[in-house]
């Protein structure tokens, strides 16, 4: 029989945009009211020159409060971070806020073996511009958008930067510790874009070491005028193998020939070995009108890899038809690590139900998260949401969450729901080296993010300050990473203050 985990609110911890679920995107999709992880914007642009830059591993400008540089943002004044050390009886060990005039927007984190922290960030210019001096590195913005990818030492201290510039668009969607370095997927207008290895335009992929040198960048070009390619998570195993999920429209070349899509959108996992070369693809098999997608996926103790996502009409992941009755479902599956189907399952019910993190255990246990709009089956249980209702002048479409546990088989073991009168997310689920689940929530207008090992929670942190938020565990500590709308953020230390757009702020939190 199934257990179930009751408890009011939240009991989670993972990566969450607030406006994600509240601002679907139904012209991306091609389904009723799903979010999307991923947008671009055709301009047009010659491919880049500027070579990347960099600082010296070990040095830094950032002090315990300002840098000499600017902070108010005066066009052509370089505008330096500031960090603040967190009390020393709290969990916030430091933060760390840059910015100028520009939209600074993270989209990724991830730290290595060490507690480094990786860091991508799309520097978008809006309505004007200043230079960043972060480190000993001064990073102007280009025309348009820019790729920005940071290390940072476990004190916050930078240690090197990648500024990757041109007059179109290039812009970063994910990045993930990979092989002892980090790896990123992105979209360039035209071929704009040098990451290293030669100009690449559209969908790509890339992966950088230790030192921000590059390792292997490739495209991933949409069949034709009318195919693209969304990326919507990556992971990576011991062995530097990189695996991608997300949908295609039309067609698109993962490196082994074309691989055509129906006639919306389907769903796939990819997988490339440590040079950058191809390893398999797999479809989800949408046929006719229907659409699938991968939303999140993550490696299992023998090299297989689950992946969650939503799906509407039929699809067949390899162990025979699914068919939902209207609207989406959920939908997971396992692949072996040659990409050979092992399971596949829906979970769902009337109304709309979505995929939206995944992770598994040293045993190879799962944990999935979802998100619904009006009930949802999971195993023997059925949940309704709290406030289905929209609000247009608010958040949209409201969401419930839902959390489940399943066996290496993928049968259902204990569920949750998380329910309140506002939007309810989860985003991300990551198992740490001691096979803690680090967990991060969006609910109630509020992060939070909790470390669990089986039923018991043994850490807790929740704030309300941010728009907009990652994380990723890191040895002992929770790292989050921020993105605030221009506001002032006080963590316990003292204020940072908005200046421009969109800043970029890194927490490091002990737990």
């Amino acid at each position: 029989m199934t257990s179930t985990l009751r408890a009011p609110l939240v009991l989670f911890t993972s990566l969450l945009a607030a406006c994600g679920p509240g601002e679907p995107s139904d012209s991306e999709s091609g389904s009723e009211g799903e979010p999307t992880s991923t947008s671009t914007t055709s301009t047009t642009g010659e491919p880049s020159t500027e070579a990347p830059t960099t600082t010296t591993p070990g040095t830094t400008t950032v002090d315990e409060t300002t840098t000499e540089a600017g902070t108010t943002g005066e066009p052509g004044e370089p505008v330096g971070c500031e960090r603040l050390a967190g009390p020393a009886d709290g969990p916030v060990d430091w933060y760390l806020r840059c910015g100028g005039l520009q939209d600074e927007r993270i989209t990724g984190i991830a730290t290595d073996a060490a507690g480094a922290i990786y860091v991508g960030i799309e520097l978008r210019v809006l309505e004007g511009s200043s230079p960043l001096l972060i480190g000993e590195v001064t990073v102007t913005p280009g025309e348009l958008s820019d790729i920005l990818l940071i290390k940072l030492s476990s004190a916050g201290e930078p240690q090197w930067v990648r500024h990757f510039t041109g007059p179109g668009d290039q812009s970063v969607y994910g990045l993930v510790a990979c092989g002892g370095g980090v790896a990123i997927h992105g979209w360039a207008e035209g071929e704009s874009l040098d990451l290293g290895g030669g100009p690449i335009g559209g969908a790509f992929l890339a992966s950088f070491d230790a030192e921000g040198q590059h390792r292997w960048s490739r495209a991933v070009p949409a069949v034709n005028d009318d195919g693209h390619v969304t990326f919507s998570a990556m992971a990576c195993d011991g062995a530097g193998t990189l695996a991608v999920t997300g949908d295609l429209r039309h067609g698109a070349d993962f490196g082994g020939g074309p691989v055509m899509a129906p006639e919306l959108y389907d769903g796939f996992v990819v997988t490339y070995d440590a040079a950058g070369e191809l390893q398999w693809a797999r479809q989800f098999g949408s046929t006719g009108d229907a659409t699938a997608r991968g939303r999140a996926l993550a490696f299992a103790p023998a090299g297989e890899v689950v992946v969650v996502g939503a799906f509407q009409g039929k699809v067949d992941l390899g162990g025979g038809t699914l068919s939902t009755d209207f609207q989406d479902d959920m939908l997971v599956a396992k692949y072996s690590a040659a990409g050979e189907h092992v399971w596949s399952q829906q979970v769902g019910d009337w109304g709309l139900q979505y995929g939206t993190a995944i992770a598994a255990d040293s045993a190879g246990g799962i944990t999935l998260g979802g998100i619904f709009l009006e009930e949802i089956e999971i195993g023997a249980d059925k949940y309704t949401n709290v406030f289905p209702e929209q609000i247009p002048d608010a958040h949209g479409t409201l969401y419930d969450a839902v959390l489940a546990q399943l066996d290496p088989a993928g049968a259902v073991q204990a569920s949750q729901h998380v329910g309140t009168m506002g939007d309810d997310d989860i985003i991300d689920l990551t198992f740490d080296a001691a096979d803690a689940l680090l967990m991060t929530a969006f609910t109630e207008e509020a992060f939070t993010m909790r470390a669990r090992v089986g039923q018991e929670t043994t850490w807790e942190w929740t704030t309300d300050q941010f728009a907009r938020a990652y994380s990723t565990p890191s040895g002992d500590a929770a790292v989050l990473l921020g993105v605030s709308a221009g506001v002032d953020i006080d963590l316990g230390a003292g204020p940072l203050v908005g200046r421009g757009e969109t800043d970029f702020l890194v927490v490091r939190l002990r737990r």
